[in-house]
């Protein structure tokens, strides 16, 4: 099937003006999307930037087949998914998907639980169902050389228009982007994992992984 594979990265900016989050997060998730690009292009997958409030109408304009979304359980991310339900096509169907936990939030347990304690063993139960590797990254069959691509990305525009707090500036000890997360990743694993179990509490000890920045904006 030689269907394009199209990026789509969202703006908080969206119906809630007071909701924006410090410079520091703007300019990693930015940072993060721009060494991102060129790496996403080379593989056929389109790259789109548009603000949340233009999912629908770019989904009507490309036509797409089926729109995917990430899953977030903070109040106006899922505000965001609802809005984009009510608005979009009966022909285009919408699936949410959690990426960010290994066991998917819906399958981890059946209520709301109130501890660490008592969720684990339901975790652990169904981890050999999703702890399983990830399939390499190819190639996207459909070649973007007879795809429209979408004009350039200004960052510096896109850096200009957050209302963020921006005297909060980025962190200097760790790169965006996912090659430098897996390289902070494989130094935990070879050099820290044997001394993290005594100190795994203590989030200052250097035996902690260090991979919050990527795990929670790419």
């Amino acid at each position: 099937m030689n269907i394009p594979f199209h990026l789509l990265i969202t703006s908080n900016q969206i119906d809630r003006p007071e909701d924006v989050s410090s410079g520091c997060k703007h300019r990693w998730s930015d940072e993060n999307a721009r060494f991102n690009q060129t790496d996403q292009i080379e593989r056929n997958f389109l790259y789109e930037t548009y603000v949340a409030k233009s999912v629908v109408g770019l989904a009507k304009l490309l036509n797409v087949g089926c729109l995917v979304t990430d899953f977030c359980p903070l109040r106006a991310p899922r505000s965001w998914v609802k809005k984009v339900i009510d608005e979009l096509p009966n022909n285009i169907p919408f699936c949410e998907v959690d990426a960010h936990n290994i066991v998917p939030v819906w399958c981890g347990s059946e209520k709301r639980e109130y501890s660490a304690r008592t969720i684990r063993s339901k975790l652990f139960e169904q981890s050999p169902k999703f702890l399983t590797d990830f399939p390499p990254i190819i190639k996207h069959t459909c070649s973007s050389e007879t795809t429209v691509l979408p004009p350039p990305v200004n960052w510096d525009l896109i850096l200009s228009n957050y209302v963020g707090d921006k005297s909060v500036k980025p962190v200097d000890w760790a790169v965006p982007g996912s090659r430098a997360g897996l390289e902070v990743l494989y130094e935990f694993i070879g050099k820290r994992l044997k001394k993290f179990d005594p100190h795994r509490n203590d989030p200052a000890h250097p035996a902690l992984s260090g991979l919050s920045p990527w795990l929670h904006f790419g």
